[in-house]
């Protein structure tokens, strides 16, 4: 089975969002979590964000929601008053399976037994998480339109 990391495309540095730090105690709020961004310069909001914490728009959570439901997690608002906007968010609330480093190519490698049959999964390096899909999720988001999103293969051994 092939697996994907999913990652904001690299145009999008001028659309970076810094989405304030979330407490754990916060994380059981059913009700979800509000953050305001005063940030005129971002006229435009990304479908993904892996930093601080991956985040998936509405959009993407709608597309995924068919085949990963219990993966979604609570909502994240980020409201911009400069624009008079409120975007919703969600955080992905994943499993994590643990990887065995880089390739020299700077491939991610992650064991087989390690992923079971999982088809959406984060993995960390250092203190960055990285979101990985299977096949069917990559193929399915690829086709969707979602726009600002890159997936590059990773090494499963």
């Amino acid at each position: 089975m092939k697996y994907y990391k999913v990652s904001q495309y690299d145009g999008s540095e001028n659309k970076i969002v810094y989405v304030p730090n979330i407490d754990k105690s916060e994380l059981d709020n059913a009700n979800g979590i509000v953050r305001q961004i005063d940030d005129p310069k971002i006229k435009e909001y990304l479908n993904f964000y892996e930093k601080p914490y991956p985040i998936i728009s509405d959009k993407l959570k709608n597309i995924l929601r068919q085949y990963l439901p219990h993966s979604i997690g609570i909502p994240l608002s980020l409201a911009n008053p400069s624009l008079k906007l409120v975007v919703i968010y969600w955080l992905l609330s994943l499993e994590l399976v643990e990887n065995q480093g880089y390739e020299s190519n700077r491939r991610l490698i992650v064991n087989c037994n390690d992923i079971g049959n999982r088809k959406m999964f984060k993995t960390r390096t250092g203190r960055r998480d990285h979101v990985i899909v299977d096949f069917d999720i990559a193929e399915l988001i690829l086709r969707s339109s979602v726009s600002d999103i890159q997936i590059n293969e990773i090494s499963v051994i």
